[in-house]
């Protein structure tokens, strides 16, 4: 099977009912969430995302590992690692820039899940300098349940975003953390970590694609702003 290309990703799930009785609005980086409590759940009405574009193929590289599919930005490093199923960092001016996928058997991860995801996010958070989180939500797709979490770090004074996600998918549980510098003007390009996470393909299925639709969500962590 030939390896895909990247595709422009442009990705959006409204969340218009909301069983919590929250005024939600519509929004792509968990805002939508804002002022939900733990156990609060939404009702997601629409679903769309639109890779009607492709990315150059000359600023991005596509990395095949065991029927899975990660793209990366041209200059970014991959690195064996012993701890991590995939691992690769931006160059040594963004070196804190990084893709992380562990990799557990399915079998090894103990039930619920939903405590494993909480339990992992918690100490996710605690042991990094997060100044502000969306919380942690357990997406409920048509065809499959994803976690996912996205939260502000602070390294050597700088802000970084991040996007987190625990994926149980056939045999294997997969932890993805996502790490990208904040643009340094408010007019730069933000779509980098939307590349990134929507063009992640597991057994050859995109995290998020039109033919899976998002049908509930369901708050494990509310939204905290941990101070400046």
């Amino acid at each position: 099977m030939p390896i895909p290309s990247c595709k422009q990703v442009y990705a959006w799930y409204c969340l218009l009912a909301c069983l919590c009785g929250t005024q939600c609005r519509p929004n792509t980086d968990g805002g939508a969430t804002a002022g939900l409590a733990a156990n609060d759940t939404i009702q997601v009405t629409k679903f769309d995302v639109d890779r009607s574009t492709t990315l150059n193929a000359k600023d991005w590289h596509v990395y095949e590992i065991d029927e899975n599919y990660v793209c990366l930005p041209t200059g970014w490093n991959y690195h064996a690692s012993d701890s991590a199923f995939f691992f690769a960092t931006a160059g040594p001016d963004h070196s804190e820039e990084q893709v992380k996928i562990v990799r557990y058997a399915r079998a090894d991860v103990p039930r619920p899940v939903d405590a494993v995801a909480l339990r992992l996010y918690q100490q996710s958070v605690a042991a990094a300098p997060v100044l502000a989180s969306d919380g942690l939500n357990k997406d409920i797709f048509e065809q499959s349940t994803l976690y996912e979490a996205h939260y502000v770090t602070q390294h050597r004074d700088l802000r970084y975003d991040n996007s987190w996600v625990l994926y149980p998918d056939g045999e294997y549980v997969y932890w993805i953390t996502i790490r990208l510098q904040q643009p340094a003007s408010p007019a730069a390009p933000t779509n980098r970590m939307t590349d990134l996470l929507y063009n992640l393909q597991f057994r050859h299925r995109y995290l998020f694609d039109n033919a899976n639709p998002l049908r509930q969500v369901v708050v494990l962590a509310p939204k905290e702003e941990y101070g400046q």
